[in-house]
């Protein structure tokens, strides 16, 4: 399968931030991303905030920022914080099985949620 590559916008919403695919149609925010594995995922960050998506603890889409551990980054690592209007660095490699979904939160922000859903195309 070729790889793919995919974008989401972190957007001002409501109070807060929002997830949105970048898709067309265009998707709205806190819609999921449908990705193969292998597929590369980037965040551009439309916000005057600084954001970092971030794992959530048990992969549960309500569940808590995982913590930072002492060294290095913790399991399922997203990328590095983004400052406002810039990309994400690094790239994010999809990795799972179909069906599999990959629940994230903003380590900034725990309440901004986002979820990518591992498919095959």
């Amino acid at each position: 399968m070729p790889q793919l590559d995919w974008a989401i916008d972190i957007i001002p919403y409501g109070p807060e931030a929002a997830f949105r695919p970048k898709l067309v149609p265009a998707a709205n925010p806190g819609d999921p991303l449908k990705a193969q594995a292998d597929d590369i995922v980037t965040w551009g960050n439309r916000t005057g905030d600084v954001h970092q998506p971030w794992p959530t603890v048990g992969n549960d889409a309500s569940g808590p920022p995982v913590p930072q551990p002492a060294t290095g980054n913790p399991p399922g690592y997203l990328c590095d914080p983004i400052p406002p209007n810039d990309s994400s660095r690094p790239q994010f490699v999809v990795a799972g099985n179909a069906g599999d979904q990959i629940n994230y939160c903003c380590r900034n922000h725990p309440t901004e949620r986002g979820q990518i859903i591992v498919v095959t195309l």
